[in-house]
């Protein structure tokens, strides 16, 4: 598995559930954004250090695969694959003092901020926005996902809860109502709690996670993991190279399936 702790929060796992049950019709639009400027310090301070995560060589490439990977990954497991991308980057912090020499300044070659525009197989197109960079978020990763007869939204910022609207109800009291997902009947619960009203964290979905690869590896070669896979990473690395890529000529970039490993 690839360790996309998000996958295993009740309120994801429950619109995914909603959206394979059809609740929100076709899906049209999508919308993903992950910021993190309290990260390390806050990368938005122009005298943060020069750290690994600013050196392409090392990390590969910046706020789109720091951060943004977890996000993909999101609209991945809820809505479906992504195929193809395009994508603009911007650097606003252009060079930063190095760690053991603060005089001195050294060259940040990756990116602070990208956005993207997103194909989806299902015939969804959406928007991707990754950054370090805003002032005033902590660590908010969103996801909105609109469909022919409803819409849901979430934000890591409040675990607990989903927005939810459809067309159920009459045109007078139509509106987006919030859902706590932390009863025992909604996904991973049982695991925890016996009552309803139990607050579900972050550290609870890096327990859920783990007890996931455990099981997983338990139950043998053939079984395909809710968990991300390693299959799931390499896409995710294959789409954030494709839209550095795109950023840099111009051009819609498709995304080729690939064989399982």
């Amino acid at each position: 598995m690839t360790g996309f702790n998000r996958r295993f929060v009740p309120a994801v796992h429950f619109a995914r559930d909603l959206i394979l049950q059809g609740r929100l019709g076709r899906v049209n639009h999508v919308v993903a954004t992950c910021y993190n400027i309290e990260y390390s310090g806050g990368f938005a301070d122009p005298n943060y250090p020069l750290t690994w995560l600013f050196t392409k060589e090392i990390a590969g490439h910046g706020a789109t695969s720091d951060i943004g990977s977890h996000v993909i990954d999101l609209a991945r497991f809820i809505v479906g694959e992504i195929s193809a991308v395009c994508g603009a980057t911007q650097t606003f912090v252009e060079s930063r003092p190095l760690p053991k020499d603060p005089l001195t300044k050294g060259k940040v070659d990756v990116e602070d901020m990208s956005v993207g525009c997103l194909r989806f197989a299902n015939g969804a197109i959406g928007t991707l926005t990754a950054s370090w960079m805003p002032i005033g978020t902590r660590d908010s990763a969103t996801i909105e996902v609109y469909g022919s007869e409803g819409s849901l939204r979430f934000n890591s910022e409040r675990p607990n809860e989903l927005e939810l609207f459809t067309l159920d109800n009459e045109v007078a009291t139509r509106g987006f109502r919030t859902i706590i997902c932390n009863s025992r009947i909604h996904p991973l619960m049982h695991r925890f709690w016996p009552d309803q009203g139990s607050a579900y964290g972050y550290e609870q979905s890096f327990i859920s996670e783990i007890a996931h690869f455990a099981s997983s590896v338990q139950a043998g070669i053939g079984v395909e993991p809710l968990g991300a896979s390693f299959y799931d990473g390499y896409m995710i690395c294959l789409l954030i190279d494709e839209l550095i890529a795109s950023a840099q000529d111009g051009r819609w970039h498709s995304i080729q399936p690939q064989p399982r490993f």
